[in-house]
């Protein structure tokens, strides 16, 4: 649309329904645009209900949970830009996030910790300053 130069109107959001309105009403001269243009809402429409799906199953799921693990998932949801979707996945990764004593615990489970990532390897040659220039096979 913007090679075009067009541009959706003040207030619309990109991919919001107003938005998908305005694109559908959109008409091209070349047939090669417009062909170009429905093969495009071909693919948005189905994936946009495949979330709509997703979202519905996932509602369902956490309906299904136990009452506690809910709880968290809604804590979870009280942090800022965690929205349900992030909060189930970390719940269904993590499972009973209380049995981490400490945060530390927690990122080392996630391979997020200082002690997960793993130190340069430097070859015995790199060590000695007056081999510096020589390179070393690490492999």
């Amino acid at each position: 649309m913007l090679r075009q130069g067009r541009r959706a109107p003040e207030g619309n959001t990109a991919w919001t329904g107003k938005y998908l309105a305005w694109v559908k009403q959109q008409r091209f001269e070349q047939d090669a645009q417009e062909a170009t243009l429905l093969d495009y809402l071909h693919e948005v429409e189905p994936a946009a209900e495949r979330i709509v799906r997703l979202e519905r199953a996932i509602d369902v799921a956490v309906q299904a949970m136990l009452e506690k693990l809910r709880e968290v998932i809604a804590g979870l949801q009280s942090l800022r830009g965690v929205e349900k979707i992030s909060a189930v996945t970390l719940v269904a990764e993590l499972g009973q996030i209380s049995r981490f004593d400490h945060a530390r615990q927690l990122m080392g489970y996630a391979g997020s910790s200082r002690a997960s990532i793993p130190a340069p390897r430097v070859c015995a040659a790199a060590r000695s300053a007056r081999r510096a220039t020589r390179t070393c096979d690490v492999s």
